[in-house]
């Protein structure tokens, strides 16, 4: 796995390898993996790679949406989400997280209807990566593991395509 994300620290690639493996288990509540490091570290490459692990989809990096009810919706359809180049979290979002990775309930009143509600309540896993770490709350932070990806030296960069391929393959 090494061979394809740039995790030098070894305590910090075990970190990452038991992280990894919980994600397997639904009945506990999930840290939030935080991936940073400076430009050309391969965070989105990492950060696609998590996804076609944990939990393969079309969509294999995210943005934060729009608003609340969107990110609950997005959350609802997905065992794990990767929020890819994060600079800043908004507080109602950090809340959202929060919840989301401890087991939530969420509810909004169901289309065309006066007195019905849609009820979600789920506990994901959650993957932010950036550049630097944003100023996250501290109730966000807390449930955070930060790992810190390097940046990949001149000889040691290829295309994403092919990183990519390559790890499918193996």
């Amino acid at each position: 796995l090494f061979r394809f994300i740039n995790i030098k620290d070894p305590q910090h690639q075990l970190l990452f390898l038991v992280w990894i493996i919980s994600c397997f288990i639904s009945e506990i509540p999930h840290p939030i993996i935080y991936l940073h490091g400076p430009q050309g570290s391969a965070k989105t490459t990492a950060s696609k790679i998590l996804r076609r692990l944990i939990d393969p989809s079309k969509i294999e990096v995210a943005e934060f949406p729009k608003d609340m009810r969107e990110l609950i919706q997005k959350l609802a359809h997905h065992w794990f989400l990767m929020f890819d180049n994060i600079s800043y979290v908004p507080t109602d979002f950090s809340d959202i997280l929060c919840r989301t990775v401890t087991g939530a309930g969420f509810s909004k009143r169901e289309l065309y209807s006066d007195d019905s509600d849609i009820i979600y309540s789920f506990r994901r896993c959650i993957g932010l990566n950036g550049i630097s770490l944003p100023h996250l709350k501290p109730d966000l932070l807390e449930r955070c593991i930060l790992i810190s990806l390097e940046r990949v030296s001149k000889e040691g960069r290829r295309q994403e395509q092919e990183v990519l391929r390559e790890f499918e393959q193996l």
